[in-house]
């Protein structure tokens, strides 16, 4: 994504939320187009444009991480082939969640594994009651991390079925 796609998506956000989304100027700039790379370059313009759009009934701006979470959203929708969440990505959600939400609701996340963090981390009462040090973003993080490696080892096990068409194909296979 080039800057002049970035510049266009902030003009595009500007003339959805004029109110609440201003095009920075000076040392800003430069900042803020950093932010937007690191979050967006492996996106096309037009997925971060379709997002933004998704996002666009809300009364104030998204920030990237809620832009980001949708874009991830819409690639899943439109693929069948869930997106891994990137641990900031989680936080991001997790925050939106608990300023939301609060203790009152149990949310829906995006990806089970944010769920199996926030249980890790104590769960949901314990989350939306701790302070969100650096430490704790650092400790969920790692929670987070193991939670997705332990899905990613179970999807690679075979399922009941599979198994049990393995152990069928082996007989015929022993039998002949």
């Amino acid at each position: 994504m080039t800057d002049d796609d970035i510049y266009a998506l902030w003009l595009y956000c500007n003339e959805r939320w004029p109110h609440s989304f201003e095009i920075p100027e000076g040392e800003r700039h430069a900042v803020k187009l950093a932010v937007w790379h690191d979050d967006f370059d492996d996106l096309s313009p037009m997925t971060v444009r379709a997002a933004i759009a998704r996002l666009g009934c809300r009364e104030f701006a998204p920030t990237t991480g809620m832009i980001r979470i949708e874009a991830d959203l819409l690639i899943s929708d439109l693929s069948g082939c869930p997106r891994p969440l990137a641990p900031d990505q989680a936080l991001v959600e997790l925050g939106v969640a608990i300023s939301k939400l609060g203790r009152s609701e149990k949310p829906l996340w995006s990806d089970p594994v944010i769920g199996e963090a926030v249980s890790a981390m104590g769960g949901w009462r314990n989350v939306c009651d701790s302070e969100l040090t650096p430490a704790w973003r650092a400790q969920f993080r790692d929670a987070f991390l193991a939670a997705q490696e332990r899905a990613k080892q179970a999807a690679k096990r075979p399922t009941p079925v599979e198994r049990r068409l393995q152990e069928q194909h082996e007989t015929k296979a022993l039998a002949r």
